[in-house]
């Protein structure tokens, strides 16, 4: 969650399903307080709920929400590195610096250069994005600024 629509609609979410009793969620603690039925729904369902809006929910033991944040940012760093390197190797294909044989050959190589770049790198980006969108959670402000 990066900002209060994202905590509202994840509280929204959590409060329609059936067996909640209850449910408030904190932005800046990044926890959801969850008073439910375990014999109507499961955590199971509960996280499959939230997975299906666009964002995770973490039951397990053991795990805390500072080490999932630690291990996405190091993800977000690699992934940063490894698409600057894209557009660097798409740069020296486009600008000759690499010679790839005629204008159609470079042109056809950086855009699959390009392409993996957004597939591989921008995947999130874009899976959030659609499930956002899917669930009339998303406004194009949004998901600009907050996609998680």
């Amino acid at each position: 969650m990066a900002c209060s629509a994202c905590s509202a609609n994840v509280e929204r979410k959590l409060n329609s399903l059936n067996g909640v009793t209850s449910a408030s969620v904190s932005l800046p603690s990044r926890t959801a307080l969850i008073d439910f039925n375990p014999d109507e729904i499961s955590l199971e369902d509960l996280k499959a709920a939230i997975n299906a809006i666009g964002f995770d929910l973490v039951i397990e033991e053991g795990r805390s929400a500072v080490e999932i944040e630690k291990r996405a940012f190091t993800l977000l760093k690699r992934k940063t590195a490894l698409s600057w390197l894209f557009a660097i190797s798409i740069m020296a294909v486009s600008m000759h610096w690499i010679d790839v044989g005629n204008a159609n050959t470079t042109n056809q190589i950086a855009l699959l250069i390009a392409l993996a770049n957004m597939v591989y790198c921008g995947r999130r980006f874009y899976v959030s994005a659609w499930k956002q969108l899917q669930n009339g959670l998303a406004t194009w402000t949004r998901l600009w600024l907050c996609l998680r």
